[in-house]
């Protein structure tokens, strides 16, 4: 009727599992994101090491909740196993640069660190979120997600 053509095209199974892959990605980071601001606002530790050093830096709590700002705890599984026991799969945990496995123990890469999210505008998912975590001891950054989903994306 309005003379618009329509191009059909087959998605591989290769282009399938990518994308999968990248959705179960994103799924982990967006856990992550609410899990360290929920560890951050409610936890003993969080209050008092992450939340006091935003605190002391002049972060109002308007700015933290809206940047979603978190911590998470120096337990070494703290996150992994909490995120196992919510359904998470651990090849994604992995996958992700949030867990280390070794014999199938869970390990946590960022602990005792506050995180920053990185929210992303991109054209693949308004939700693609990074963590750069801010390490007391060294004064270390480090990034994951954004570096393994991009990866992902190609």
């Amino acid at each position: 009727k309005y003379n618009i053509e329509v191009e059909e095209t087959q998605t591989s199974s290769l282009d399938k599992e990518k994308a999968s892959e990248r959705e179960s990605l994103f799924i982990v980071s967006e856990f992550a994101k609410k899990f360290f601001k929920e560890t951050l606002l409610n936890s003993q530790e969080g209050k008092s090491i992450g939340l006091s050093y935003f605190k002391e830096r002049g972060f109002s709590d308007e700015t933290i909740k809206k940047f979603d700002l978190g911590y998470l705890p120096e337990k070494s599984d703290y996150f992994s196993s909490n995120a196992i026991k919510n359904g998470y799969d651990p090849i994604f945990l992995e996958k992700s640069g949030l867990s280390i496995f070794k014999n199938e123990k869970p390990f946590d890469r960022f602990r005792g660190r506050i995180m920053f999210p990185i929210h992303s505008m991109s054209v693949f998912s308004s939700s693609l979120t990074s963590l750069i975590g801010w390490y007391f001891g060294k004064k270390e950054f480090m990034l994951t997600l954004l570096q393994v989903i991009h990866h992902h994306l190609l």
